[in-house]
C-alpha cells in the first residue's frame, strides 16, 4: 500500500480548421487546458519482473478552453475558465531502465501508466469573466503517461 502524489497538466487541441477560397480564408482553433493536483492511494500488485501498482484517487483541477477564430484579418478570441474534482482509477508499472536497454545509469525508471478517469465536474464556469450558472462539464476518458523516474 502506497500515497502518491502528482501534479497533473493536460494540454489539447480539440478542433483545428481552417478553409481558403479565392476572396477570403477563415480558422477556427480550439485549445483546452486541464491542470491541478491529484493525490492516489496505490496497492503493489507485484515487484517482480516489473514492479505493477493498481491505484484510485482524484484530483481538483483548473480547466481553461480557448477558442480563435480568424476571418480575413480579423480575429476574435473567446476563454472559458472554471475548476472542479475528478476521480481515477488505473495502474503504473516502473522497470529499472538498466534492466531494459543494458546501460550503466543507477537510480534511472520507466514508468507506463494507464488509467480512466471515471467522474469528473467542472464547474464555476466563466466565459470572459461572465459567470455561466447551472452549467457543468464532465471530462472523462482514458488517460495514458509514460515517463522517467530518477531516484536520488
Amino acid at each position: 500500500m502506497g500515497v502518491e502524489v502528482d501534479f497533473d497538466f493536460i494540454r489539447g487541441t480539440v478542433y483545428k480548421y481552417s478553409d481558403k477560397c479565392e476572396s477570403s480564408s477563415s480558422s477556427v482553433k480550439d485549445v483546452s487546458q486541464l491542470l491541478g493536483p491529484a493525490g492516489y492511494f496505490k496497492y503493489n500488485l507485484l515487484t517482480i519482473p516489473a514492479v505493477v501498482n493498481l491505484k484510485a484517487g482524484g484530483g481538483y483541477y483548473f480547466y481553461s478552453d480557448t477558442i480563435k477564430s480568424k476571418v480575413d484579418s480579423s480575429e476574435s478570441s473567446v476563454k472559458t475558465t472554471g475548476n472542479g474534482f475528478a476521480v481515477y482509477v488505473g495502474a503504473d508499472a516502473i522497470m529499472p531502465i538498466p534492466e531494459i536497454f543494458s546501460i550503466r545509469i543507477n537510480n534511472l525508471q520507466l514508468k507506463a501508466d494507464v488509467g480512466y478517469t471515471v467522474f469528473s465536474r467542472i464547474g464555476n464556469l466563466e466565459v470572459e469573466g461572465t459567470a455561466v450558472e447551472h452549467v457543468t462539464i464532465n471530462i472523462n476518458g482514458l488517460k495514458l503517461g509514460l515517463g522517467v523516474i530518477y531516484n536520488f
